[in-house]
Formats: structure tokens, sequence, C-alpha cells
């Protein structure tokens, strides 16, 4: 990652603590699937491929999440806000 973008890599990194609180409301909360939609689009950017993947396919099929399926991003999304730690 360049040095470049360290800065709004780090923005990233705190928005997703956010995100997670979204997240684990569950499929019915708010602004869930512009939280996926935007995680689709930038989570490859700063290096974290896997969930942007994920998100990508969520994205997808929206509306309608599996609770599996949200599980599995607030795991992503936990991993990544431990780097604000």
């Amino acid at each position: 990652m360049s040095d470049d973008l360290a800065p709004l890599r780090a923005k990233f990194v705190a928005r997703c603590a956010e995100d997670l609180g979204v997240v684990l409301l569950g499929a019915a909360a708010p602004g869930l699937p512009q939280v996926i939609h935007r995680l689709a689009g930038v989570s490859g950017i700063f290096g974290f491929d896997d969930m942007g993947a994920l998100a990508q396919r969520l994205d997808a099929q929206e509306p309608g999440f599996a609770e599996s399926d949200l599980e599995l991003l607030s795991s992503a999304l936990k991993a990544v806000a431990s780097e604000a730690c």
C-alpha cells in the first residue's frame, strides 16, 4: 500500500467499525444495502479483496440477506476494524 493511500486506508478501517454496527443489527437494519454496496466498491482498493468479494456477492443478491452471509461479513469487518486498535 502506498503512503499516499495510508490516510484514506485509515479512514476506511475506522469506517469499518461503524459499518460493523449496522451489519450486526441484521438483515432489516436501516442502511444495510448502502453499507454493503460501499464495501463492495472500495474494499479491494485497500487490500481487503475477500471482504470485497463477499460484499459484491451480497450486493448482487439484495434484497434479502442471509444471516449466515451477514455473519461472514461481520467477521471480516471485525478483522479490519481491529487494525484501528
